[in-house]
């Protein structure tokens, strides 16, 4: 370039080279080059300007962007549909939705609505990113003609949001006009089926994505499958998702760890991050985090060490600092989170949230409100995820006059109509007691996911309203919505306290038959409770034989000992006995179960 300039051909008097030079160096992160080139130009013309406007977006800075754009139309320079999109573009990256606004009144001034489909798409976009959904299926109605592209914007803010119900119907509006659904579509598609669980739904989407054949060397779609099975619960079709890929990159590595993590199958993802490291590909910030979450979920406080030193190594302590909070937290050691948190140069609402769940998950209730104070104290105002930890501080207590307070708290903020608030204050009124105000928390709530079902079933089984935990678990069904492990938990419990003999092997069958969610221990506890208080002690030992891990879990030997306690059966309770004591020999409820057994059978 600058051997063109010394032969005279200088961008001065070009406006071409000189718009050209500013693209460069802005898409290169060069800004104040590209800045420098433009003050040089004689005549800044739109497309000059969009250059440098471009730029400024794409390295997020905004204000610089949203100033060029004031500045280009000051002097008197309108602006052009990619002028308008990179703007638009910015406006929804930072949720301004004012200025967005704004800009969508002048491109309508400028009769330029349903004329550039780049154009038409942002603007669906930004409103999409802005949570204004409404807004945006409004603008995508006035377009004379809506491509793949503009109703994938429309389907990816729905996803984005939990969605479900919409995505499908819109997926089906734009189906009827015609239109085929893209990789992107389809991906957008698989995460609202992973948002709201809808398994069966995920299967027939990923069958059509086999039917096109553009799955194997698409690595979007690959890696939006694994994350669709993975928050579905069913890991394994996640791992067959990520073996079917034509190559395995640092992205779709990520999915899968994340996957496990998610799944709470710590070690495995644990595994997955070896390996990956073996194949030499670099973990990026996502790898990280996700690792970190299966080190706390696993308690794996020495991997979680290794890898916080690597993180030092690479001086990027404070990107990972919440997930390190995290990971301590979760792994008991919350001297470390606490001392991880205090080295942070800022405390931010993500951290302090971290610390906060910290202390919830020990339940360390009253030290999380003492922190929740302080966060308030020093001027972090608390987001959604952080009244959402409270609540469950709120509801270990049990104290109802706090309850009424943070609820003070979270219609002040406005948040009341926030979905996993929503879900948390029915889930805190329900362990509170309250029933009537979970239900009717419940019943306000705009969508009523898998999450919420699982909270308003649980407070009905915890008060013992077993009948409206089995009519809940049905009308669930009825509408459609899928029910999870922790569902099938539930109620499972509920069957074996209640001894719905019956109905309980007909959801411990339909769960993997029908739903394909695999049975945890947690599952096989409840059924050989189930089937041993009812005095059926061979189909106990039956599911005992086929659990996983037999000797590894406490519950179930408990759950038989007093099984036997009740029907006086001495030699299953001797054995339940011998194996609950490899865990806590010192547990006295063991000594006074095996004597009660002896003291019925000798009366």
């Amino acid at each position: 370039m600058s051997r063109m300039i010394r032969k005279g051909m200088s961008f001065r008097s070009n406006m071409f080279v000189g718009s050209a030079l500013i693209h460069m160096y802005a898409k290169c992160g060069a800004l104040l080059r590209a800045h420098n080139a433009f003050d040089k130009l004689p005549i800044r013309n739109v497309i000059s300007w969009t250059a440098l406007i471009a730029g400024y977006c794409r390295h997020g800075n905004v204000g610089k962007a949203l100033g060029c754009f004031e500045l280009m139309q000051h002097e008197g320079v309108s602006p052009n549909e990619i002028t308008f999109s990179c703007i638009l573009q910015a406006c929804g990256n930072m949720g301004i939705i004012a200025k967005g606004q704004e800009v969508h009144t002048h491109i309508e001034r400028e009769g330029m609505l349903g004329k550039w489909c780049m154009l038409d798409t942002a603007l669906v976009d930004m409103y999409v990113k802005c949570g204004e959904l409404a807004k945006a299926k409004q603008v995508l109605d006035q377009l004379p003609d809506r491509d793949v592209v503009t109703w994938t914007a429309l389907i990816a803010g729905y996803a984005q949001h939990g969605s479900g119900k919409e995505v499908f119907h819109y997926l089906d509006q734009m189906q009827y006009e015609g239109l085929c659904p893209n990789e992107v579509t389809f991906a957008c598609i698989l995460q609202a089926c992973g948002n709201i669980r809808a398994l069966k739904k995920g299967m027939e989407v990923h069958a059509a994505i086999m039917k096109r054949g553009s799955f194997r060397s698409n690595n979007l779609l690959g890696t939006a499958l694994m994350d669709m099975y993975a928050k579905c619960g069913n890991i394994a079709r996640a791992q067959a998702a990520f073996e079917d890929l034509a190559f395995q990159d640092v992205v779709s590595w990520t999915a899968l760890i994340g996957g496990y993590a998610q799944c709470r199958q710590g070690k495995e993802a644990i595994i997955c991050f070896q390996r990956m490291q073996l194949e030499s590909l670099t973990p990026n910030s996502m790898t990280f985090i996700y690792v970190l979450k299966a080190c706390g979920n696993t308690q794996s406080t020495k991997k979680g060490k290794e890898i916080h030193v690597g993180i030092i190594r690479r001086q990027e302590n404070s990107i990972f600092g919440s997930a390190l909070v995290d990971m301590y937290a979760r792994c008991g050691e919350l001297v470390m989170a606490q001392n991880v948190f205090d080295k942070l140069h800022e405390h931010d609402i993500v951290s302090w949230t971290a610390l906060i769940s910290g202390y919830v998950g020990l339940g360390y209730a009253e030290k999380a409100f003492r922190c929740f104070e302080q966060m308030q104290l020093e001027g972090v105002s608390p987001n959604d995820v952080t009244f959402a930890c409270i609540l469950k501080a709120c509801a270990i207590l049990g104290n109802i006059s706090q309850a009424r307070r943070l609820y003070s708290h979270i219609k002040r903020k406005g948040l009341l109509e926030n979905d996993s608030v929503g879900i948390g204050l029915v889930d805190m009124y329900a362990k509170c007691g309250s029933l009537w105000r979970a239900q009717t928390m419940f019943d306000k709530l705009r969508f009523r996911n898998v999450v919420s079902w699982n909270a308003i079933i649980s407070g009905y089984g915890q008060c013992g309203e077993h009948d409206m935990v089995v009519g809940l678990f049905n009308k669930l069904i009825e509408k459609g919505i899928v029910p999870n492990q922790v569902t099938f938990n539930i109620v499972l419990n509920v069957c074996s306290h209640s001894g719905l003999l019956d109905t309980g092997q007909l959801y411990f069958h339909i769960m993997s038959s029908f739903y394909g969610l695999m049975p945890t221990l947690e599952h096989y506890t409840c059924m050989v409770d189930l089937f041993a208080r009812a005095g059926f002690f061979d189909k106990a030992l039956t599911i005992i034989h086929k659990m996983p891990k037999i000797p590894d879990y406490f519950p179930v030997w408990t759950a038989l000992l007093g099984a036997c306690q009740k029907w006086g059966h001495v030699m299953l309770g001797k054995v339940a006995f011998r194996n609950a004591l490899g865990f806590d020999e010192k547990n006295g409820a063991l000594y006074a179960g095996m004597r009660n057994i002896y003291m019925l059978t000798a009366t």
